[in-house]
Parts: structure tokens; C-alpha cells; sequence
């Protein structure tokens, strides 16, 4: 779980700036999946990965995957723009609270 901004689209991933994590360990940069791409050069991608990414704007993230890849992330988790994960947000920094 990261938060971070776009810095840039490309036609299978988005290149993020990663501002802060909660879970997980990342660097400062991570590439999430916009498509994948198949052995006959076609592009898929599935109903139940986000890819909604714009440039300049940040988002959370839920992300799986190796970050040394480019990761995923699905639209049945809450991977959204920040402007509407305030309340995510403040829920995720009382559950790393606690665990400290």
C-alpha cells in the first residue's frame, strides 16, 4: 500500500513517484501494470485491473505484485485518486499505529 504521483503513462504501465507506504517495501519510483501484453504483439486488459492512472495526480494505491516488476492493482480495492481516500488514509495510519 502506497501513496504516489504519476510521473508518467506509457501503453503497459504508469511510472510512479512514491510519496509514502504502509505496507511493503519499495523504492522511490515503482512502475504499476496499465495492460498486458500477448505473444501475438495484441494488448489485454481485464475488466478487474485499474488502470486509471493520469499524469500529475496521485493516487493510493493497493498494489500486488514484485515491485521490482511492474505491479498491479484491482478496482474491486480501494486504489484511487487521493483526493478521495481521506478516510482510507486516516484508517491505514491507525492501523500502522498500532502495530508499532
Amino acid at each position: 500500500m502506497f501513496s504516489g504521483e504519476v510521473l508518467t503513462i506509457g501503453s503497459l504501465t504508469a511510472r510512479f513517484k512514491v510519496d509514502r507506504v504502509w505496507k511493503g517495501k519499495l523504492g522511490d519510483q515503482v512502475s504499476m501494470q496499465r495492460g498486458r501484453l500477448n505473444d501475438d504483439g495484441t494488448i489485454t486488459v481485464s475488466s478487474c485491473d485499474y488502470v486509471a492512472y493520469y499524469p500529475r495526480r496521485k493516487y493510493l494505491i493497493f498494489a500486488y505484485g514484485d515491485p521490482a516488476q511492474p505491479m498491479g492493482a484491482s478496482n474491486c480495492s480501494l486504489t484511487g485518486p487521493m483526493e478521495s481516500a481521506t478516510r482510507t488514509i486516516e484508517l491505514l495510519d491507525q492501523l500502522v499505529q498500532r502495530q508499532q
